[in-house]
């Protein structure tokens, strides 16, 4: 059976997450993608990969990121190439 004191935090951390979505110090993926100009489901793909700096997901699909979360560094393009490749040669 499960454990009622496990369940109520469970509980209680979904309802501040929902509080904070509803107070405006979050937003839906949905809502995130047009901020940075990609797809939903590109949203989606960069929070479930650790990608977003404070996402957190709200069971099935739905996930919040923090209003000033910056928008990751496409790693497909020249431009994050020259940048991991700069790091790089100044870290060693």
């Amino acid at each position: 059976m499960d454990d009622p004191e496990k369940s109520f935090f469970d509980v209680a951390i979904l309802c501040e997450s929902v509080r904070r979505v509803l107070f405006g110090e979050f937003n839906r993926a949905q809502c995130q993608c047009a901020v940075w100009g990609v797809s939903e489901r590109r949203v989606q793909y960069l929070c479930a990969n650790n990608q977003v700096i404070g996402a957190q997901r709200l069971g099935g699909k739905v996930w919040v990121i923090p209003k000033e979360a910056p928008k990751p560094v496409d790693g497909r393009t020249k431009a994050a190439t020259a940048k991991e490749c700069s790091r790089r040669l100044k870290h060693g």
